[in-house]
């Protein structure tokens, strides 16, 4: 018999922004933070609004002139349209924001420029990109670069990002941009322990980034400085843009946490769940988060975790567990979240604020699957997270992966 103790393992992924997507499992959709608006029957969700910004009912391009749209009265379209005479100014929310998922549609006037600052530092470039072949860190769909004036001349801008590819619409066409960001983290001292991240971006329905990491703010930033929330910035100096649909999604709310985790690993082939008082584990220990690598064994085996899951926010939560190459039963609070069954499994259940016992069942059965034990989270304002393996199941890798709603 093997006896062991530990305190850390290899392949752990103690926090992952991931979804289900068609190789998974879809969450149920009440469990998710829902999106808001932005109103856009007048600019009082924004500071001090330039004159070149108004709110119109529709907008249409010039497409004979560069920088000129056509408005019309009415509500629901952030216009701005920057002149000689109104020398346009960025628009700034009122509202600050951390980890968010942002969808908006914009048009561009005939070579029009603009941008989409995330807490005001990190930009995602817009700007009438029809028909360039090659994209750079400056067109349509951009991270835009960082800046630094102490360096040579052609070495100053630094950390852009193209676009994968140039999914660009042609001016006066409205065009769709969803981001996924997640905020800086910052320890108990104000020290930053965790660049921002621009977890995924899609343009007209094209993945254009994806998992790209801000080392620090773009050239033109509101600040310097980073901060765990800031507002949307909207880029009004440089060129005619229209605005549309603006929603955002907040994900600002403290996330459960196991803790006091504890594991047994038994020996042998169980369809159901056994007796543990019957059999003697043949390893056991403490654990940081959940992971099949605890096992000595590589087939026929079962993994009993048992601990303390701490709620802070209440509300309702879905789990959802993979269990590679077996089945899985997950207990909260000593109900059944998720009965004992297949690989891919889904639970959702009300939970208060608190501690509550915690308990999780991992049972490999198949012989030609890979071991992995990933269990997924999302609830109240908490943007869907991974404890444990990548979760791949089978000889097939399916794995947990990271998708934007459509």
């Amino acid at each position: 018999m093997i006896k062991h103790k530990s305190t850390s393992m290899r392949g752990v992924l103690l926090a992952g922004v991931m979804l289900m997507c068609s190789t998974g499992i879809s969450l149920a959709q009440s469990a998710e933070p829902q999106a808001t608006a932005i109103p856009l029957d007048d600019l009082s969700a924004f500071q001090n609004p330039g004159k070149s910004w108004q709110i119109a009912g529709g907008v249409t391009a010039e497409l004979d002139d560069e920088n000129e749209l056509e408005t019309v009265e009415g509500k629901g379209v952030l216009v701005n349209e920057p002149s000689r005479r109104n020398k346009g100014k960025d628009l700034v929310t009122n509202a600050e924001y951390g980890d968010m998922d942002l969808e908006l549609d914009y048009m561009m006037a005939k070579g029009s420029n603009s941008g989409v600052y995330l807490q005001g530092r990190y930009e995602v470039q817009l700007e009438d990109s029809w028909g360039v072949k090659t994209p750079t860190s400056a067109n349509n769909g951009a991270i835009y670069e960082r800046w630094d004036e102490s360096k040579p001349n052609g070495q100053k801008g630094y950390q852009g990002y193209a676009p994968r590819q140039n999914v660009s619409r042609a001016p006066g066409l409205w065009q769709n941009l969803k981001i996924s960001f997640q905020a800086p983290r910052f320890d108990a001292s104000g020290k930053k322990i965790e660049n921002a991240k621009i977890l995924r971006a899609t343009l007209n329905g094209v993945v254009i980034h994806e998992n790209v990491e801000l080392f620090g703010p773009t050239r033109g930033a509101m600040g310097n400085n980073e901060v765990a929330a800031g507002p949307l910035r909207l880029q009004g100096d440089h060129g005619a843009v229209a605005f549309r649909n603006i929603k955002i999604t907040e994900y600002g709310k403290p996330r459960p946490e196991l803790v006091n985790l504890e594991y047994k690993v038994y020996k042998g082939r169980f369809e159901a769940e056994p007796k543990y008082d019957s059999i003697p584990p043949e390893a056991e220990g403490t654990s940081v988060a959940l992971t099949s690598e605890i096992s000595p064994f590589p087939n026929d085996f079962l993994v009993r975790y048992t601990g303390t899951l701490r709620v802070k926010e209440p509300g309702e939560y879905t789990f959802n567990l993979s269990t590679g190459g077996g089945r899985g039963l997950m207990k909260i609070n000593n109900k059944t979240v998720i009965p004992n069954g297949g690989r891919n499994q889904r639970g959702t259940v009300t939970l208060p604020a608190g501690d509550m016992p915690f308990e999780l069942i991992y049972s490999k059965l198949v012989e030609w699957g890979r071991p992995s034990l990933g269990l997924a989270v999302v609830g109240p304002g908490i943007r869907e997270y991974v404890i444990g393996d990548k979760a791949q199941g089978g000889n097939n890798d399916q794995g947990l992966s990271w998708c934007m709603r459509p």
